[in-house]
This record gives structure tokens, C-alpha cells and sequence, in this order.
């Protein structure tokens, strides 16, 4: 027969998991090719020694959570997600020290927020995506299609032999970028701050800076529009510029060619210089 004292404890256990969310987690660990999961969420289970919990995606996973602790544990309690060629995942929400690795698989319409992590390897995609305050994507070599970056999220390249290709989104106002390595960005709108330094590799195509976006770049730009904001060429090359407002420097080693200007104002530095002006 159980005693008061030991019906007590269970009730007092039962109240700690249910108010701080310490919950069981139950989820599918791993999804084989042919086989679609939804509406589960990866968690570290409870008081689990290992520390973190992996779902491995062959093949499909929908409507998923993917979230870490909430309390600032050392080390962390992770939640992680391995999407591998032939997965696809789509509207997953990664969130509190969740992670997310596409190994050459697809993720769409994922949602990056509050010290989420997404990375992107091993030629795979990802499409439609959402960064949000605290949530961070990096890029390492695969397809970026349509990303937009939130205020104090961010989105960085880190482009291996492989490359990087952006197809269009944008960094809006507040929200950060580094890209370096071998990428190409093509119709990425720049309402943020984002550095490009790496003069050989990082290549942008019909970019548009609006108003308070910034690019302070070391590679090369064609074919792009400054609506407002800053563009800063150093040791690089801008060429097919159609400047409609905001301000260019051209600093040390920064060669424009082609540049159109109908507003704004265009700063040459020593060392820098226009090709041709119209």
C-alpha cells in the first residue's frame, strides 16, 4: 500500500513536468525512405544522460518542433535533425537550441527563431525559409532558394569547393549576413547589414540595396540597383550599377565599370576609382 508521503511525491513530480515543460519526449528517430512523419517534436527526453536527442529523415517529415532546453544548461540539450539525400522536411520550426543539418536532403518552409540553428551541406536545399530574432542559418554548399532574414536574425556563408547558390529573399532591416567562400547571390534584396570578404569567390547578381541596407563587399557585383543605403567596394569589382539614391565608397583596389547614376552620391577613396560614369 503506498504511503501518503510517496503519493505526495508523484503529485509534486507531476506538477514539476507539467510547469516547467519537462515533458517525455516521443518522436520518430528514424524515417525511412518511404515513409512520412508529421506533427511530432524533437526533445531531449527527460533527465536523459546523453544530452540531446537525433532524429535521422530518409524520407519525409511534416509539421515538425524541433526544440532544445529552454535553461540554459552547460552543456546544452540538444535537438537535432539530420536530413540526408532523399529526405525532405517541410514546416519545420527549430527553436531553443534545436538544430537542423540538411545532408543533401530538402527543407521547406522551415522557421528559424530563438537560438535555432540551421545548416545547409552536401549540395542540399532549402527552400522558402524564415530566420528569426535569435535564429541563425549557415550556408556551406547547396541551393538557398527564397530565404528571408528577420530582425536580429542572421544568415551566414561559408561556402566550401562545392559553392553556394541564393536564388532570391531578402536580409531586411536589422537583420545580419557574413558571406565568404565560393557563393553566387542572385536577387537578394539588402535592407540589413551584410560583409561579402571573399574577393575571389563571393558573386552578387541584380542585387537590390534599399533604403538603410548596407553591403560592404570584397568580391564582385553586377547587374544591381542602389535604391538607398551604402555600398562599399574594397578590393573588389561593381560593374552594370544603376544608382538611384543612397551612397557608394569606392575604397583601396575597388574598381566601378558601367555605373549609372540618377541620385545618390558616389565617395572614391585612394586607390579606387570609376571605369565610366553615365
Amino acid at each position: 500500500m503506498k504511503t501518503t508521503k510517496t503519493i505526495l511525491t508523484k503529485i509534486v513530480h507531476i506538477l514539476i513536468v507539467i510547469f516547467t515543460g519537462n515533458t517525455q519526449a516521443s518522436f520518430t528517430e528514424t524515417v525511412a525512405e518511404g515513409t512520412t512523419v508529421s506533427g511530432e517534436i524533437v526533445a531531449p527526453q527527460e533527465w536523459d544522460g546523453s544530452g540531446h536527442s537525433t532524429q535521422r529523415v530518409f524520407g519525409t517529415v511534416t509539421d515538425t518542433i524541433l526544440r532544445g532546453d529552454s535553461q540554459n544548461y552547460s552543456p546544452p540539450n540538444w535537438a537535432q535533425q539530420d536530413v540526408f539525400s532523399g529526405g525532405y522536411t517541410n514546416n519545420i520550426t527549430v527553436e531553443n537550441t534545436g538544430n537542423q543539418s540538411i545532408f543533401g536532403g530538402t527543407a521547406e518552409n522551415t522557421v528559424i527563431k530563438d537560438k535555432g540553428i540551421v545548416t545547409l551541406k552536401n549540395q542540399g536545399i532549402f527552400k522558402d525559409g524564415k530566420v528569426y530574432k535569435g535564429g541563425f542559418f549557415s550556408a556551406q554548399s547547396g541551393t538557398v532558394d527564397n530565404i528571408n532574414v528577420y530582425e536580429n536574425g542572421r544568415f551566414d556563408i561559408s561556402g566550401n569547393d562545392d559553392g553556394v547558390i541564393v536564388e532570391g529573399g531578402e536580409i531586411t532591416h536589422g537583420a545580419t549576413g557574413v558571406f565568404m567562400g565560393k557563393a553566387r547571390i542572385n536577387n537578394l534584396k539588402i535592407s540589413g547589414d551584410v560583409a561579402a570578404a571573399s574577393r575571389d569567390n563571393t558573386h552578387f547578381s541584380h542585387a537590390y540595396i534599399g533604403q538603410l541596407g548596407r553591403l560592404m563587399l570584397s568580391g564582385k557585383i553586377t547587374e544591381s540597383t542602389i535604391e538607398g543605403g551604402l555600398l562599399s567596394v574594397v578590393q573588389s569589382e561593381a560593374s552594370d550599377t544603376t544608382m538611384k539614391g543612397g551612397s557608394i565608397e569606392v575604397e583601396e583596389g575597388g574598381i566601378f565599370k558601367r555605373t549609372q547614376m540618377t541620385g545618390g552620391s558616389l565617395n572614391i577613396k585612394n586607390g579606387g576609382g570609376p571605369k565610366r560614369l553615365l
